[in-house]
C-alpha cells in the first residue's frame, strides 16, 4: 500500500515537473539545447539557398529537412544526420596543407573561420572618429612565424623586416607567449603616439538571412523595425563591406600592461524594436571590488517580454553569464557583477541574444586593456595615447575572423597598420 502511494505520488510530481518544464519553454524563460555546429549549418544553408528554419541552433524538423535536401542537392548519402561527407560538403573544409610549417602570409582555413553566430549590423552605428594633428609615420610591420620545428626541420626567420606595402598581409596567428596574463595599470602617457588604419574586405560577402518574423513572438510590434520588408520579412547582415571596407571591426593592442586609464562610461545594450544595439562592441572584465555600474541592458519596447541571455563564446563551447527576463519598457538589467568570470587566454568572445526573439544578436571582443577601436563604414579605425614601444595588434571580426601583426608605436607619431579579412 505504501510502495502504491508513493509511486502516485511521485507520477503525479513528475507529471507537475514535466508541464512546468514545457510552460517555462513556451514562454521563453527556458531555452531547448542550442548546438554551435547546427547554428553553423543552418547558416550555411541559408546561404546556399535551402531553408533550415529559424538559425537557432536547434536540431528540428526544418533543420533535418533542410539537410536532407542539400544532401539530395550534393548526391550524398541521404541521412538526414550531419555526418562527416555532409559537414565537409556543407562548410567547404578544404584538404590540410602538406606541412605543418606555417609562414607570414596568408591566414589558413581554420585560422579564417567564422564564428557560430551571426552579426546583424545596421549603419546607425557608426561614431565618430577625431583626426589627430601629430605626424603620420609608416608602421613597422614585422612577420614572426610561429615556433619551429627541430633544428633539423627547422625555418631560419628573417634578419631584416622589409617596409610593408598597403598589399601586405598580417599573420593570423599569435606567436607563443605574446598574450598578456590580463593584468594592467594605468598610469600617465606622456608623448604617447597611436595606430590608424583601413580594414580592407577580400571575397563576397555574405548574403543576408531573411528573417521570417511570421514565425516568431509580436510579429506585429517586431516588423516595425525599419529593415523590415514585404511579408514582415527582415534581412539579417552578417558582413557590412562598403567599397572593399569592412565594418564593426575591433582592433586592439595585445601585449600591453600599463597606458592611459580605462573609459569609465557605462556600456548599455539596447533591446529596441526587437533589434540589440551596439552590433559589435567590447566588454572587459569586471574589476575586484565592483558589482555594479560597468554593464547595463536596457528594454526600449512598450509591453514586449525581452529576455537578455549572455554567453562567452570558445568554439562550439558555450558558457551562460546571465540570463535576465526584462518584462516592461524601462526595465534595466546590470549585468557588471556576472563579468567577473572572464579568464585571460580563456574568454575572448562575447554573444548576446534574446531567448524571446532569438533573431536579436550582438557580439563584442572581451578585452584586457584600454588600446583598442571598432572600425567605421568606410574601415576605418584609430588607437590613441599609446606609449612608444613594438606592439602585437589585432583585428577581429565576429563573422570573419581574425588577423595580428606587430607594429612599431613612435613616441608622439601616428603608425598606419592596415589589415585585410577574407572570406571563405
Amino acid at each position: 500500500m505504501k510502495n502504491s502511494r508513493w509511486s502516485r505520488s511521485l507520477g503525479c510530481k513528475m507529471a507537475v515537473l514535466s508541464m512546468m518544464v514545457l510552460f517555462f519553454l513556451q514562454i521563453g524563460i527556458l531555452t531547448p539545447f542550442a548546438d554551435d555546429l547546427v547554428r553553423r549549418a543552418q547558416m550555411s544553408m541559408v546561404e546556399k539557398g535551402i531553408d533550415p528554419g529559424p538559425i537557432d541552433g536547434i536540431w528540428g524538423p526544418l533543420t533535418r529537412g533542410g539537410v536532407i535536401e542539400f544532401q539530395k542537392r550534393e548526391g550524398l548519402t541521404v541521412s538526414g544526420r550531419l555526418d562527416d561527407a555532409t559537414k565537409k560538403s556543407l562548410f567547404s573544409i578544404p584538404e590540410a596543407p602538406p606541412s605543418d610549417i606555417k609562414t607570414a602570409t596568408e591566414p589558413s582555413a581554420q585560422e579564417k573561420s567564422s564564428p557560430d553566430v551571426p552579426v546583424v549590423v545596421h549603419e546607425k552605428q557608426e561614431e565618430e572618429r577625431k583626426t589627430s594633428d601629430v605626424p603620420e609615420v609608416e608602421a613597422t610591420v614585422v612577420p614572426i612565424p610561429e615556433k619551429s620545428e627541430p633544428a633539423e626541420s627547422a625555418v631560419a626567420e628573417p634578419k631584416v623586416a622589409a617596409q610593408p606595402s598597403s598589399q601586405t598581409k598580417a599573420v593570423s596567428k599569435l606567436p607563443p607567449g605574446i598574450v598578456g596574463k590580463g593584468k594592467y595599470e594605468e598610469t600617465t602617457v606622456s608623448d604617447g603616439g597611436s595606430i590608424s588604419g583601413v580594414i580592407h574586405f577580400s571575397g563576397k560577402a555574405p548574403a543576408p538571412i531573411m528573417e521570417d518574423l511570421n514565425k516568431g513572438k509580436n510579429v506585429e510590434f517586431c516588423a516595425t523595425h525599419p529593415d523590415t520588408r514585404e511579408g514582415n520579412i527582415r534581412p539579417r547582415v552578417k558582413v557590412v563591406v562598403t567599397d572593399g571596407k569592412l565594418k564593426d571591426t575591433v582592433v586592439f593592442i595585445q601585449n600591453i600592461e600599463k597606458g592611459k586609464a580605462w573609459p569609465t562610461a557605462v556600456t548599455n545594450f539596447d533591446f529596441k524594436t526587437c533589434d540589440i544595439f551596439p552590433k559589435v562592441s567590447v566588454v572587459r572584465k569586471t574589476p575586484k571590488g565592483m558589482k555594479t555600474g560597468l554593464f547595463t541592458i536596457t528594454n526600449h519596447d512598450p509591453e514586449i517580454l525581452h529576455n537578455p541571455h549572455g554567453y562567452s563564446v570558445a568554439g562550439a563551447s558555450r558558457k551562460t553569464l546571465f540570463n535576465k527576463p526584462l518584462p516592461s519598457k524601462g526595465d534595466v538589467a546590470d549585468v557588471t557583477k556576472s563579468f567577473k568570470r572572464f579568464k585571460p587566454k580563456k574568454d575572448k568572445h562575447f554573444f548576446l541574444q534574446c531567448d524571446q526573439h532569438n533573431f536579436m544578436e550582438a557580439d563584442a571582443r572581451v578585452v584586457w586593456n584600454p588600446y583598442h577601436s571598432i572600425s567605421g563604414a568606410d574601415g576605418a579605425f584609430k588607437i590613441d595615447q599609446i606609449p612608444a614601444g613594438k606592439y602585437w595588434v589585432t583585428a577581429w571580426h565576429p563573422y570573419m575572423g581574425e588577423v595580428s601583426r606587430e607594429v612599431i608605436v613612435p613616441g608622439g607619431a601616428d603608425a598606419k597598420a592596415n589589415f585585410e579579412l577574407v572570406a571563405k
